[in-house]
């Protein structure tokens, strides 16, 4: 089964958020080619006024359930790959942008 995993964040300590969402995005493409067909259709949005980013891929998986703890897997993993973080910077947590879950979906599609 396919379903549509997404994952919003208000994005803290960016310095150009942009370039970031650019390297957010090659990260998910190699992801998405080294999953072997688990995952597809990768999108990354954001508004830069408000500093949202907003991912989305699909994941061919046997259950929601399993379709969604692949979901945000890939997209930590994205996060961390591209210099970001999945928490609010602190002082000692390093020099990337802390990437803040506001709002997780997921939703079965049709084949």
């Amino acid at each position: 089964m396919h379903a549509v995993v997404s994952g919003e964040f208000h994005v803290h300590g960016s310095l150009d958020l942009d370039a970031e969402t650019d390297a957010l995005m090659d990260a998910l493409l190699e992801l998405e080619e080294a999953s072997g067909g688990v995952v597809s259709d990768v999108d990354v949005t954001a508004t830069l006024a408000t500093a949202t980013v907003t991912v989305t891929l699909t994941v061919d998986a046997d259950s929601l359930d399993e379709a969604e703890q692949i979901g945000v897997r890939v997209i930590n993993e994205a996060i961390t790959a591209s210099g970001g973080q999945t928490k609010r910077p602190t002082s000692t947590s390093g020099t990337g942008a802390g990437y803040e879950a506001h709002r997780r979906a997921s939703e079965l599609v049709p084949a």
